[in-house]
């Protein structure tokens, strides 16, 4: 099931990694049946009167994706009218909705007749983002933080709170460059540096898409000539990578240069 996260949960995500809150989980997690797209402000609007929410277990994340571990019933005695397809289902607990996707079919109701999910019929993906790629895979989590990401949302462990940043630099962008860190620049005066970043705002690669950019310049000094620059890193204190990402290469750092971000450069 493609899935899209609400703005609800991507701002309280991006607040834990990057920002001054801690994610707070709700309770009672459960999944509702929808005859249209909630969209990422959460509505209910399109929620199928008469058909209650239901209680969902899901397992731990594994591959970026999580599934329900147990099936889950829709008693649809109730329902009048229609008819009533269900197109979208979505997942909320006591703080509001949490994600939804589409249904794959869809499918229609028939009062009377449960719509019943078997195991691993709602999967939730980070990086699928309503697509069957990520809007942008040089702008992501790496596949640790999103495994985490689906836990902390989805009722799982809430991952430790990151207390403080670093950003670093590296000469390469490869798929492990981004999963492990790896083609870091070394040697001269190169460490990496603190960064901080502001509050979650609306994103510049998709129209629902939410960011933070770097309050502050950010500034590697007397930097060690090297043949390329790619891509970037953000470190917590601990030297857990969170998330990577890439800007056009600078092809060429001169001798004892310096590589200056401006606030706001670092997304």
């Amino acid at each position: 099931m493609p899935s899209r996260f609400t703005d609800l949960v991507k701002d309280k995500v991006l607040n834990h990694y990057f920002g001054s809150g801690t994610y707070t989980q709700g309770t009672s997690l459960s999944t509702s049946l929808h005859d249209d797209e909630p969209g990422t402000s959460g509505s209910t609007t399109h929620q199928i009167a008469n058909v209650a929410p239901e209680l969902t277990p899901m397992a731990a994340a594994v591959d970026a994706v999580a599934i329900n571990s147990g099936e889950v019933r829709f008693t649809t005695d109730n329902v009048v009218g229609g008819p009533h397809t269900v197109s979208y289902v979505a997942a909320s607990d006591s703080t509001g909705m949490l994600v939804y996707g589409e249904a794959q079919p869809n499918q229609q109701i028939t009062p009377g007749t449960d719509i019943v999910m078997a195991p691993g019929a709602f999967a939730v993906g980070i990086d699928t983002n309503g697509t069957p790629s990520p809007v942008d895979s040089l702008l992501a989590f790496t596949d640790v933080r999103c495994n985490e990401v689906l836990d902390m949302v989805l009722g799982g462990s809430v991952a430790s709170k990151p207390s403080s940043l670093r950003l670093s630099l590296h000469s390469n962008s490869s798929d492990a460059d981004h999963q492990t860190g790896s083609s870091e620049l070394s040697g001269g005066n190169y460490q990496r540096q603190t960064i901080t970043f502001d509050a979650p705002e609306a994103g510049d690669i998709t129209a629902d898409a939410r960011m933070v950019k770097n309050t502050l310049e950010v500034r590697f000094e007397d930097i060690t000539g090297t043949p390329r620059v790619e891509m970037w890193g953000v470190w917590d204190q601990a030297g857990n990578l969170i998330a990577t990402g890439e800007f056009p290469p600078i092809a060429s750092v001169p001798e004892n240069a310096d590589i200056v971000f401006a606030a706001g450069e670092i997304k």
